[in-house]
């Protein structure tokens, strides 16, 4: 059985806030399958950010070298074939979700629920977009 991609390209943005904030990405990897290819963002300002800001403090680094290292173990537990990554500013995080689909020329978005709110910062941006956003709900574990 061949597996057939909805997706060549999917632009993920991760929350690294999160324990499910990879969950996009295994999201993503299913949808373009082996062949496909997947640009991961971690946004460096906001709330998602916290975690990180936390790390660097704790550890002496900078939040892009503890950014740099979440990228490099989501890419681990997802598989590094057809995997790039970037890392954006976040403080108008639709504009940089725009921009970081246009120069990765993508699909589509993958975007975690939690974070659909700081997405919509700007509306007219959005109103603009050509493409699909998938939004990834919750994980929640069966009692």
């Amino acid at each position: 059985m061949t597996h057939e991609s909805t997706f060549d390209r999917l632009l993920v943005l991760l929350d690294p806030s999160s324990p499910e904030g990879d969950s996009g990405a295994k999201l993503a990897r299913l949808l373009v399958g082996p062949e496909g290819h997947i640009h991961l963002v971690v946004a460096l300002s906001g709330p998602e950010a916290g975690s990180l800001r936390d790390f660097a403090d704790a550890e002496s680094m900078t939040v892009k070298d503890v950014a740099g290292i979440y990228l490099r173990q989501t890419i681990l537990r997802i598989g590094s074939g057809g995997v790039t990554s970037t890392l954006v500013d976040g403080t108008d995080l639709a504009a940089d979700l725009v921009d970081a689909i246009d120069s990765s020329a993508s699909d589509g978005i993958v975007i975690p629920a939690a974070m659909v709110d700081r997405t919509r910062a700007d509306r007219a941006t959005w109103d603009a977009i050509s493409f699909p956003v998938l939004v990834v709900p919750p994980y929640r574990v069966a009692a």
